[in-house]
């Protein structure tokens, strides 16, 4: 099994709020404790890289001798309304202009780059809703909680289970 898959099965396990015992791991994928150790510092690594709000990191339980991911309480950014930069078609910016307007901030051939101002979650739905024609921009740190769903999505693909 090569690393890449250890470090998003193990992610997996975190983020869906699973404990992650290095003994366990090591015997799942016939390596050693130090293998994993080190893919949970790679994990640790990327979670610190692309903390952009998402205010979480990996813990050690003395008590249980497993690792788990602690979200650090955040305000609701549900209802907050943020700047988001896309990139999309110009076919879908005269679609969606209608419903979130927008500011052009590039245009070329067919496409155009524009700011919206609407929820994070609305920002989400609109990248999984219009993934052909659509792109996310900014800000970092949506861009790396839709990351973060995408990887989750995946799993759950790999794994053929909720």
């Amino acid at each position: 099994m090569n690393s890449a898959y250890r470090a998003l099965y193990i992610y997996d396990l975190l983020i869906n709020e699973e404990k992650v015992r290095t003994t366990d791991l090591a015997h799942t994928f016939n390596v050693h404790q130090r293998t994993i150790l080190r893919d949970i510092e790679t994990i640790r690594d990327y979670i610190h890289d692309i903390d952009f709000g998402l205010n979480q990191s990996i813990i050690f339980n003395q008590n249980h001798k497993s690792y788990s991911l602690v979200k650090h309480p955040t305000e609701d950014n549900s209802r907050t309304l943020i700047h988001v930069c896309f990139e999309m078609t110009k076919d879908l910016h005269q679609q969606l202009n209608q419903i979130y307007p927008s500011q052009i901030i590039e245009s070329n051939h067919n496409k155009v780059t524009v700011e919206m101002t609407l929820s994070a979650p609305t920002a989400v739905n609109l990248c999984f809703d219009y993934r052909r024609d659509l792109r996310l921009i900014s800000p970092d740190w949506l861009l790396a909680q839709l990351s973060t769903d995408i990887i989750r999505l995946l799993m759950i693909y790999f794994n053929q289970q909720l």
